[in-house]
């Protein structure tokens, strides 16, 4: 059994992806392989922490990746960071195990809490064996995670790419762009895996490598926030940026987050709640509209829910814009990150494009819906046998795999 374990977490690989990366196959060539199951909500921060704790959004809290901050009365978007998670990641239950054992991440804001971005923290140490805080991955080539391998060589190694997962929503998941990025990040990696067989020696640290979730082709664009807007639930303000949600006198309002919204309603009202469930519940573009106990079903009954989450249709994602019409936009629209959006917006992958920010259709792939069936599921790889037990397991089991390598 292998002292050391990387994680690699490839968000949106699926297996046929491994066809234009022959440097990850020869890794996992020798290992076992099974089908994945994300748990609902399929996003970057929810299914992460599934990874790295083992329990269910109900338990760890982060439920989305954006973390409506209810105690601020205004919308504060948080997000996800190793200080929202309610349940001890890897890495910490690691350092009760062992002191001694040194864990490290890189790509993931959950390990690295606010120094992420850090591009000029170079000491990758950290104390009590807590994981490094470290660069994030883009623009780097991969030379920060290929310096934590040769300084630090961790015996618990978090790895987070999604590269492939923001090339597929904008471009789809089958596009030409996306066999491109396929390629080139298998370029890149190569280059890892050479600096860990060199800075590691035998035994080589045994491989987990996952897509976490799959990215779906989508079609059309739903609006929740018009639709509580039209019923007089979403109320208005004007602002020095120009009108904006009011979220103290609205009624109720949706934050969205791709393939999901949670609709938070004002004092829990439960005729409010019974009115926003029955807005939605016949809509082509929703699948499913949860309120109450039966966010039960999907682990979700936490406080940083809403009290209505409304559930995507495979071919849709959900847009945050509360207008009707292009020249209604506020000036705001435009600028990424503004605090004034109420969510997610995927049209910001479009960087500099000032057309982006209006234009849904631009958009030919999402994630956040329930994996119900084979395509909207990922994989999982080892690189040694004997590792993965089965052939489907949830994102909640991967845990305890790590953990069963270091005896616990």
């Amino acid at each position: 059994m292998p002292d050391q374990v990387i994680l690699l977490v490839i968000a949106g690989l699926r297996r046929r992806d491994l066809a234009y990366m022959q440097r990850l196959r020869a890794l996992l060539a020798p290992g076992d392989e099974a089908v994945l199951a994300p748990t609902f909500p399929c996003l970057a921060g929810p299914v992460q922490a599934n990874l790295l704790t083992g329990a269910a959004p109900d338990r760890h809290g982060i439920v989305a990746d954006c973390l409506f901050a209810r105690e601020h009365g205004e919308f504060a978007a948080r997000p996800v960071s190793s200080e929202g998670l309610q349940c001890p990641p890897i890495w910490e239950i690691l350092r009760q195990h062992d002191p001694q054992l040194v864990s490290a991440s890189w790509g993931s804001e959950f390990a690295c809490g606010d120094c992420a971005k850090s591009e000029s923290r170079r000491d990758v140490r950290a104390p009590q064996g807590k994981p490094s805080p470290q660069p994030s991955p883009k623009g780097r080539g991969g030379t920060a995670a290929i310096e934590i391998v040769r300084r630090l060589r961790p015996d618990f190694f978090y790895l987070f790419v999604d590269d492939l997962a923001d090339v597929a929503q904008r471009t789809g998941p089958d596009s030409d762009e996306l066999r491109q990025a396929l390629a080139e990040l298998d370029e890149s990696l190569g280059k890892l895996f050479c600096a860990v067989q060199d800075g590691y020696g035998q035994p080589q640290p045994l491989w987990l490598v996952t897509g976490a979730y799959a990215i779906s082709p989508v079609q059309n664009a739903f609006y929740p926030n018009r639709v509580l807007r039209e019923a007089g639930l979403l109320k208005l303000r004007e602002t020095e940026a120009g009108p904006a949600a009011d979220l103290a006198r609205s009624r109720a309002f949706a934050v969205v987050d791709r393939q999901l919204s949670h609709v938070y309603v004002a004092e829990d009202q439960r005729q409010t709640i019974a009115k926003v469930a029955s807005l939605f519940e016949r809509r082509p573009e929703i699948a499913e509209v949860l309120s109450g106990e039966s966010r039960r079903k999907y682990d979700l009954e936490h406080p940083r829910a809403g009290e209505v989450v409304l559930v995507s249709s495979p071919d849709s994602w959900q847009a945050y814009p509360w207008w009707d019409a292009t020249e209604e936009a506020p000036p705001w629209a435009h600028a990424a990150g503004a605090p004034h959006k109420l969510g997610a917006d995927p049209l910001e992958l479009f960087g500099g494009d000032v057309a982006a920010p209006l234009d849904t259709a631009l958009i030919k792939g999402s994630h956040g819906a329930p994996a119900r069936d084979e395509a909207q599921r990922s994989v999982i790889f080892s690189s040694e046998r004997g590792v993965l037990a089965g052939r489907l397991l949830a994102d909640t089991d991967v845990c305890d795999l790590v953990l069963k390598q270091f005896g616990i």
